[in-house]
């Protein structure tokens, strides 16, 4: 949890290389910085990635590749572009991107149903194109 430590500038690509970490908590930091690629593919053991309200801007990485990954939320920030076209996550069960008003896209069917109970949370408050006027799959969603 680095919340309480006031760190200013960005986050460190540094923290790739930690190969162990299993949860990455960068909750209401006063920071702007773009994800590196390697946040998406380097962190074997990650379980948690918590960076709502963290000053998070561009795109997200096109490829994640996180076999361990549960947790992702990223809600409150800057995030634009299209949602990853390739998502090999298989342990993904909890998804939050909501207010991110210029991220676009879908979800495969088969993460759809994995993190349907967080997406249909999301849906209210995002602004992607779909079914419900937010958030959607490719197999569809309801709300």
């Amino acid at each position: 949890e680095l919340e309480r430590n006031h760190l200013t500038g960005t986050v460190p690509v540094e923290l790739c290389s930690l190969s162990n970490l299993q949860v990455l908590y960068l909750y209401s930091l006063p920071l702007s910085w773009t994800m590196p690629p390697c946040f998406a593919t380097d962190l074997p053991s990650l379980t948690d990635f918590i960076a709502n309200s963290s000053g998070l801007t561009g795109p997200l990485p096109p490829v994640w590749n996180l076999s361990n990954l549960d947790t992702l939320v990223l809600s409150n920030n800057s995030l634009r572009d299209a949602l990853p076209s390739t998502w090999n996550t298989p342990a993904l069960a909890n998804i939050l991107l909501s207010n991110n008003k210029e991220i676009s896209g879908t979800l495969s069917p088969s993460l759809a149903s994995r993190a349907r109970a967080s997406i249909r949370s999301a849906l209210k408050s995002s602004a992607l194109p779909g079914s419900t006027g937010s958030l959607s799959s490719s197999a569809g969603s309801s709300a």
